[in-house]
C-alpha cells in the first residue's frame, strides 16, 4: 500500500506540475505574447485554481488524514488537469472537479465530526466554493463571473488554516469578525456568479476585512521578528495579506469589470500576490510532507519572493495607468519569478538530498 500511494503521489505531482506549466503558458498568451497555441486557453483560471491547486490541496489532506478513500479527490482533479489540457468536453472536466470537491467536503465533514472546530467548518465552506465553481463553469457561465467563486475557494481555505494557528489569541470578538467575513465572501461570490455586479464589490469588502483580521491576529506579526526560515515564511504571509487587501479595495471600488482598468490587478493580486506568496512561504514545510525529501531554508529563496512581488507591482502599474506594454511585461516577469522559484526549490532539494545520500 505505501508503494501504491507513493506512485499515486508521483503521478499527481507530474499532473500538477504539467498543468501549472500549461496554465502559465495560457496566461502569457492571453496577455498577448506570441508563444504558440496552448490548449483550451479560456480554461486558464479553472485549470490553475481548481485542477492544479485542487490536486495539491486534496493530496495534502489525503496525507494528513491517512485514509485511502481521500485519494479519490486528488485523483479526480489530477485527471481533470489532463482532460482540460487535452481539450476534452467541459462537462467531463466539471464532473471530475465536482467529485474532487465532494471528497474534500467529505474530508472536512469527517474531521469536524471527530474534532468540531470553527476552522474545520470554514475550510469545508471553501470546499463548497470549489464545487460551486465547477458546477457554474459546467453551465457555461463566463469566467469573469466565476472568478469570485474561484478566489473564495482559495481565500477561505487558506484563511481557515490561519485561523487554526491563531485561535488561542483570537477570542470571541475576533472569531465573530472572522466568520462574518467568510460569510460575506461566500455570499458575494455567489451573487457575482449570478451576474449581479454588487457581488464582486461585496466579496472585495470581505477580502479587505479578512486582510485586516490577518494583520491583527495572525502569528506572522510576531514570528517576523525572528530569523532565517521563520522570518522568510512570515514575510511571505504578511506581503500576501497586503495583496489580499489591495485586491479587496480594487474589487470594492471598481467592481471587477472584465477588460477594465484595474481588472487584471484585482484578479492577480489575489491569485499571484496572495495565493502564490502563501505557496512560496509554505513550500519548505509542504514539500517534505509530499516527497519525504529535505527542503532546507536558504537565503537565495528571498530572490524569487522579491522578484514575484516586484514584478506584480510593475504589472499593476501598467494596468492601472493603462500602459499595456508594461502590464504585459509585468506578466512575463511574473512567469519568470515562478520559474525562478521552481529552479531555486529544485536546486535546494537536490543539493540537500544528494549531499545527504553521498554522506
Amino acid at each position: 500500500m505505501p508503494i501504491i500511494r507513493k506512485t499515486i503521489g508521483l503521478l499527481l505531482g507530474i499532473s500538477a506540475i504539467g498543468g501549472f506549466i500549461v496554465g502559465v503558458w495560457m496566461g502569457l498568451v492571453r496577455l498577448g505574447w506570441s508563444l504558440g497555441f496552448p490548449p483550451s486557453i479560456g480554461a486558464h483560471g479553472p485549470l490553475l485554481v481548481l485542477a492544479v491547486l485542487g490536486t495539491l490541496i486534496g493530496a495534502e489532506r489525503a496525507v494528513a488524514l491517512g485514509k485511502s478513500w481521500v485519494w479519490i479527490g486528488p485523483m479526480a482533479s489530477g485527471l481533470a488537469v489532463v482532460t482540460i489540457v487535452a481539450g476534452v468536453s467541459v462537462s467531463v472536466s466539471a464532473f471530475l472537479l465536482v467529485v474532487a470537491g465532494g471528497v474534500l467536503i467529505g474530508v472536512f465533514t469527517s474531521v469536524y465530526l471527530s474534532h468540531p472546530a470553527t476552522h474545520i467548518a470554514v475550510m469545508g465552506v471553501g470546499a463548497a466554493a470549489f464545487i460551486a465553481s465547477a458546477i457554474v463553469l459546467s453551465l457555461g457561465v463566463a469566467i469573469p463571473r466565476v472568478i469570485p467563486l474561484l478566489a473564495a475557494f482559495l481565500v477561505i481555505t487558506i484563511t481557515g488554516e490561519r485561523l487554526e494557528l491563531a485561535h488561542l489569541g483570537v477570542g470571541r470578538a475576533g472569531t465573530i469578525w472572522f466568520v462574518t467575513s467568510i460569510v460575506l465572501v461566500g455570499v458575494g461570490s455567489i451573487v457575482a456568479a449570478a451576474g449581479i455586479g454588487s457581488g464582486a464589490r461585496l466579496t472585495g469588502a470581505a477580502f479587505v476585512s479578512l486582510a485586516l483580521w490577518l494583520g491583527r491576529y495572525d502569528i506572522a506579526r510576531r514570528t517576523v521578528r525572528l530569523k532565517g526560515a521563520t522570518r522568510y515564511m512570515a514575510v511571505s504571509l504578511l506581503v500576501g495579506y497586503a495583496w489580499l487587501g489591495i485586491a479587496g479595495l480594487l474589487w470594492l471600488y471598481l467592481g471587477l469589470q472584465p477588460g477594465g482598468q484595474g481588472y487584471d490587478t484585482g484578479v492577480h493580486a489575489v491569485f499571484l500576490g496572495f495565493v502564490m506568496s502563501m505557496i512560496f512561504g509554505h513550500a519548505i514545510i509542504v514539500v517534505p510532507v509530499f516527497t519525504s525529501l529535505s527542503f532546507p531554508y536558504h537565503t537565495v529563496m528571498w530572490l524569487p519572493l522579491v522578484f514575484l512581488h516586484g514584478s506584480l507591482v510593475f504589472r499593476a502599474y501598467g494596468d492601472l495607468t493603462l500602459s499595456f506594454e508594461i502590464k504585459d511585461w509585468g506578466g512575463m516577469l511574473n512567469a519568470v519569478a515562478l520559474g525562478l522559484f521552481a529552479a531555486v526549490a529544485l536546486g535546494t532539494v537536490l543539493r540537500a538530498n544528494l549531499g545527504h545520500s553521498a554522506s
